[in-house]
């Protein structure tokens, strides 16, 4: 089970996740806060049949896919990903990109 403050680590894809909030302590929300290391990236596009997605870039500069579109997003700039549009992205810099996400935690797909 998830837990305020764990931190994921994936040295494959440069990703570091620390879960800031859990569905457990809030009304179903994940909030997650992704280091992504210069080079990194999510390991594959992917859809979300029932889940919204949100992403703001906290600092750096991120690339974002989403559906056919790419955006460039830097401190300041969100992105919301609606349930079933394929999304992915990676680090569009030279240094680590700090990004904030969340959505409903209690639909798996």
């Amino acid at each position: 089970m998830a837990f305020t403050g764990q931190v994921l680590d994936n040295p494959i894809s440069g990703e570091l996740f620390i879960l800031s909030e859990t569905a457990a302590n809030t009304s179903g929300e994940l909030a997650v806060e992704f280091v992504v290391a210069p080079d990194g990236h999510v390991p594959g596009g992917h859809v979300h049949p029932v889940q919204e997605e949100r992403f703001e870039v906290v600092s750096g500069r991120m690339q974002f896919k989403k559906g056919r579109k790419t955006v460039l997003a830097g401190p300041g700039n969100a992105l919301i990903v609606p349930p079933g549009t394929y999304h992915r992205f990676a680090n569009a810099g030279d240094s680590p990109v700090v990004i904030r996400g969340g959505g409903p935690a209690g639909l798996q797909d």
